[in-house]
């Protein structure tokens, strides 16, 4: 029996994006089973868009009460409509997109694999990307669940939603989620940190163990530096209830502690800084945004044996990525970017340059006392190695050390 797919959204007030959205699933031919999109009260065009796209549109009696009260105002509690969207699904799998994104690349695989997927899987992962600058910017991409067996999905907490479902997720590479939600003006970027900031806070307030609720608050207000101290304070309090947060049933994510570098690192307190990073490096030794941290740290400090540690261990783990997406699991990633890379292995080079030159220059001052004979196989055999690489020759004698 052919495997049935349910697209399910969740909007309101989407007439830009929406268009966008629709035109990729149909380019994937993900539209040809079923369609269902929640409305949760739309003044725009959005309704009547999705109607011509043919989609089941939901649009509850009592669409008040999918609305919490923050200190920004009512703001949509995003579990509990994403929970109603896929309850009115009839697919055997339902594929979960937002009306801010974009799903690319090929779908022919899909079902095939979907149907090789043993009974104990509830849940396929695809890499979501997160774009910027009109989409020509890569800024972050990591794997994240998408794809969930009908019947053995549910989402909690009112604000950075979280599937809860047998994991671990299988990764399907064909299909990637481009996502431009954070491609704002500055007022719809303010809008949007309060909405959020907003349920974070009622999130707390609903239950006090929600400590997971600190990685988020950190990078809100770290972001762009606006208190630093409130900052280091969300990211100590998420670390010091790792346990806690476990216990819950929820990841610890290690990007916390790249958070709390940079903003040590912002706010010049070298001490600090130097404490958490070396607590982060015990911990988790081989984590990409680890290594960015000791990479920067490291620039920041000037001192070039941890820049090349930080950032010869990003390129290894980075590498490690590439080949398997779920090496560092279906967690948010900071630095899984080809600009962080660029940035690593610059880093790189410019230190084994500086070692390179440096050694030639102590080369140089010992040809001297060599028999010349010896100093001209040594030197020929620079100028052959400087060939092999496409470097031009330096003459090492000329080369002064500092």
């Amino acid at each position: 029996m052919a495997i049935k797919l349910s697209v399910c959204m969740m909007v309101k007030d989407e007439e830009k994006n929406l268009p966008r959205c629709l035109k990729s699933l149909e380019k994937l031919g993900l539209l040809k089973d079923e369609l269902i999109i929640l409305d949760t009260g739309s003044t725009d065009k959005t309704v009547s868009i999705a109607e011509k796209a043919g989609a089941l549109v939901i649009i509850p009696d009592d669409v008040d009460s999918f609305f919490v009260d923050t200190e920004y105002g009512r703001k949509i509690n995003f579990s509990m409509a994403r929970n109603e969207s896929i309850k009115h699904a009839t697919g055997d799998w339902l594929i979960l997109v937002d009306a801010d994104e974009t799903l690319e690349g090929k779908s022919g695989r899909l079902r095939k694999f979907l149907s090789t997927v043993p009974d104990t899987c509830e849940g396929v992962a695809l890499e979501f990307v997160d774009m910027r600058k009109a989409g020509t910017m890569e800024h972050m991409r990591f794997p994240q669940p998408r794809i969930f067996r009908r019947g053995f999905i549910k989402f909690e907490r009112i604000v950075h939603n979280l599937p809860k479902f047998k994991a671990p997720a299988l990764f399907f590479p064909d299909i990637s989620v481009h996502h431009y939600g954070y491609d704002l003006t500055v007022e719809q970027t303010k809008a949007k940190r309060e909405r959020t900031m907003g349920l974070l806070k009622k999130q707390l307030l609903m239950d006090p163990t929600s400590h997971w609720v600190y990685f988020y608050m950190a990078n809100a207000v770290g972001e762009y530096e606006e208190d630093l101290d409130l900052s280091i304070e969300y990211c100590i309090k998420y670390i010091r209830n790792k346990d806690e947060i476990e216990k819950q049933g929820y990841n610890f994510n290690p990007g916390i502690y790249y958070l709390l570098v940079q903003s040590c690192m912002a706010k010049s307190d070298v001490e600090l800084c130097d404490k958490w990073l070396a607590e982060s490096i015990r911990q988790l030794p081989d984590d990409l945004d680890i290594a960015m941290a000791v990479m920067d740290f490291g620039v920041w400090q000037k001192k070039p044996n941890v820049i090349i540690k930080g950032a010869t261990q990003f390129v290894n783990v980075y590498d490690e990525m590439v080949k398997d997406p779920l090496f560092c699991g279906s967690r948010f990633t900071f630095n899984f970017n080809e600009r962080a890379l660029v940035k690593a292995l610059f880093h790189v080079s410019m230190m084994r340059m500086n070692e390179a030159v440096l050694n030639l220059g102590r080369i140089g001052q010992l040809l001297p006392d060599f028999d010349k004979k010896i100093a001209d196989i040594i030197k020929g055999d620079i100028v052959r190695e400087m060939n092999t690489i496409g470097a031009p020759y330096i003459d090492s004698s000329k080369i002064k050390l500092p």
